[in-house]
């Protein structure tokens, strides 16, 4: 398994089984819990973590995962860039030093659509097809694509993107900007 560490954002590779285990960064030292859900028991230091379910797909993860390996959203605690305290994952001001916080993904990239859950699919599919001017785009997380569809809409060049954006979509080809799929 391929992880990042929180702390300094330095790529490492784990065994699979390592999933739901402490582990600890060769670069900084900072030990964290492997995400993704455990295929062995733990045992050890680590077997008293509690496994919890993700607060956006209900499905079960590793105590101290920052990111579900089913959903892909965004759970857990994630660095701050201003005091490098350790914050919740969807705080917009850190608790601690009070300065606005972009939320970030496992992979210390920013993402677009926010932790919450994703957007539906019938809606979003049924906005592509019988309103087609892009703001299914926006509802996405994908703005600058939303803005081009509603510029060629008036083209009919937007339309069109937009009904094959509405079968994608409906056809479970389209996924959220931050790559979680759309809920049906």
């Amino acid at each position: 398994m391929k992880l990042q560490c929180p702390k300094c954002s330095n790529p490492m590779s784990a065994p699979d089984n390592a999933a739901g285990m402490t582990v600890q960064c060769p670069s900084c030292t900072h030990q964290f819990t492997a995400g993704g859900t455990p295929q062995a028991k733990v045992v050890g230091p680590g077997a008293a973590e509690a496994r919890r379910s993700c607060p956006l797909c209900q499905q079960p993860v590793a105590a101290g995962a920052v990111k579900c390996p089913h959903c892909k959203g965004v759970i857990g605690t994630v660095q701050c860039p201003a005091c490098a305290e350790a914050i919740p994952a969807d705080a917009a001001v850190c608790p601690r030093c009070n300065s606005a916080v972009q939320p970030q993904v496992a992979s210390g990239a920013a993402y677009a659509s926010g932790p919450g859950a994703p957007a539906n699919k019938i809606v979003c599919g049924l906005l592509a097809i019988l309103v087609p001017i892009g703001i299914h785009r926006f509802l996405m997380g994908y703005p600058g694509i939303g803005v081009a569809q509603l510029l060629l809409s008036f083209c009919f060049i937007g339309c069109i993107w937009s009904w094959i954006d509405g079968i994608l979509i409906l056809t479970d080809n389209l996924k959220m900007a931050d790559g979680r799929p759309l809920v049906s």
